[in-house]
């Protein structure tokens, strides 16, 4: 009898054991993941902002600190459909806003594809997506069907247009709101906005700080 009973409680120790081992493990996958998404993308945070890149320095302007993004609440899509919690996750994001869409709107829209298609094997890690109140703009849907198009009322975009107010840039520096400065945004895989490309900037300025995160940055 006694020989049972030490048996069973070696058995019970044994599994209190196997528990908390496989807990302590889980935990540290758990912990090594996140060190494994996120760690890319703190690299290339420090790397822009002290300036150091082993090909060259960077010519948009980095946002310091990052800003998270909240998903575009009240915002929807060309088919009228809400827009994902999930928008500014697991793609880098080039991103541009816009009241009416007009020729300047249509030009960086076409900059911003040359931009992306250029890309050529990371193409698939980057979206596209402009943010504007024109409600008009199947024929620009169907020119780049692999546009995000993103439209509400004026007041809703202007309202959103503030997640992209940074101390410094273009937009305020003059009294046009920021929808009207032809700034190009870059969001991370992590929703936050990182970087900006004032309008002045050369395209193939805009396309070799992409193309350096995304060759530094495995995140996305």
């Amino acid at each position: 009898m006694t020989m049972a009973k030490t048996s069973f409680d070696s058995s019970i120790a044994n599994t209190s054991s196997q528990a908390v081992s496989g807990w302590s493990q889980g935990r540290k996958m758990l912990f090594w993941m996140l060190v494994f998404f996120t760690l890319p993308l703190l690299v290339v945070a420090a790397m822009y902002g002290l300036d150091w890149h082993p090909n060259g320095r960077s010519h948009g302007t980095l946002v310091s600190p990052l800003k998270p993004l909240p998903p575009p609440a009240g915002i929807q899509d060309m088919r009228e459909a809400a827009v994902p919690a999930t928008l500014w996750r697991d793609k880098w994001s080039m991103v541009y806003i816009a009241e009416p869409c007009r020729e300047a709107c249509e030009e960086r829209l076409h900059l911003m594809r040359q931009i992306h298609v250029s890309m050529d094997k990371n193409m698939g890690r980057v979206q596209r997506i402009l943010i504007s109140s024109d409600a008009n703009l199947q024929a620009m849907q169907a020119r780049y069907p692999d546009l995000i198009i993103l439209h509400a009322p004026s007041s809703a975009i202007q309202a959103y247009a503030q997640h992209f107010q940074i101390a410094g840039a273009p937009s305020t520096n003059h009294e046009a709101p920021i929808t009207d400065d032809n700034t190009i945004y870059l969001v991370d895989p992590l929703a936050n906005l990182m970087m900006y490309f004032p309008a002045s900037l050369a395209p193939r300025d805009i396309r070799a700080d992409i193309a350096r995160l995304l060759n530094y940055a495995w995140a996305g």
